[in-house]
């Protein structure tokens, strides 16, 4: 079972997850509000989300890179 996707750490809004086998060889995780440019693209749907809920748990907390 996939966890959860967490709001994006910059906007609050529900990220996006994409099925992107066929095309790109594997999963992408997209915020898609404007102006909001963050993406995650992993192998797995699993790796996936869980890159996304590592940076927006670490943006939010105030560790991501860049000072995020």
């Amino acid at each position: 079972m996939t966890e959860e996707l967490k709001p994006c750490p910059f906007c609050g809004t529900k990220p996006l997850l994409y099925d992107l086998l066929d095309t790109h060889g594997g999963f992408s995780v997209e915020c898609p509000a404007d102006g909001c440019d963050t993406e995650k693209m992993k192998r797995t749907k699993a790796e996936a989300v869980a890159a996304w809920n590592t940076r927006a748990a670490a943006a939010l907390a105030g560790t991501a890179p860049g000072g995020a």
